[in-house]
């Protein structure tokens, strides 16, 4: 059975709440574009225009963050990014 490490871990929760924080982003600026746009109510646009994405989007997102997580290893605590290869 393959077990995650301390720090593949973190880089797993620290992808999903970064992926989750932009999801957030996304639905607020759509919510507030479908109340402007449309007229259409507060609760009504909420309803209509966010809540019933938000189940796929959080299981796309938890999928992102685990495959990131296989893809790319996570750095060590300190290590710097080597951009000369």
């Amino acid at each position: 059975m393959w077990r995650w490490s301390r720090g593949e871990s973190a880089a797993f929760l620290a992808r999903t709440a970064s992926g989750l924080v932009g999801l957030l982003a996304v639905y607020a600026l759509g919510w507030v574009g479908l109340v402007t746009v449309t007229g259409m109510g507060w609760g009504p646009a909420l309803a209509q225009g966010v809540v019933q994405f938000v189940p796929v989007d959080l299981a796309k997102g938890f999928v992102a963050a685990g495959a990131t997580s296989l893809l790319v290893p996570p750095r060590r605590s300190g290590e710097a990014l080597n951009h000369e290869r």
